[in-house]
């Protein structure tokens, strides 16, 4: 097993899900301003194979607040490649399952910051 000190400075890795607009990006900018941290994106993952910890952290927030988000972001310019339809963000929400509890209880519980 190893010692909590040693998991302390190999690093850890949070992982945060959820649908668009539910606060993702914004968690992870406030995570990494108050951790000692650097944002990747999911292509740049690699954790436990180097004994780092792993969180995940879900994020949410009700459909017609996440739309409200998603058009606020559109307007002022900060979407990336596309717009998303609001079609598409229904279909999402029908489709995304959240992470329950046995799911949860794969990765370490969340540093206090």
């Amino acid at each position: 097993m190893t010692d909590e000190r040693e998991r302390d400075d190999v690093g850890r890795l949070v992982i945060i899900t959820g649908l668009p607009g539910s606060g993702k990006t914004t968690l992870s900018t406030e995570l990494a301003s108050v951790m000692p941290a650097l944002r990747m994106c999911p292509d740049d993952w690699m954790a436990r194979a180097v004994g780092a910890s792993v969180e995940l952290r879900y994020v949410t927030a009700d459909t017609d607040e996440l739309w409200r988000r998603i058009v606020e972001r559109d307007l002022e310019g900060r979407w990336g490649s596309r717009s998303i339809r609001r079609a598409e963000l229904d279909a999402w929400t029908e489709a995304y399952q959240v992470p329950d509890a046995e799911e949860m209880s794969t990765y370490d519980p969340p540093e206090s910051v």
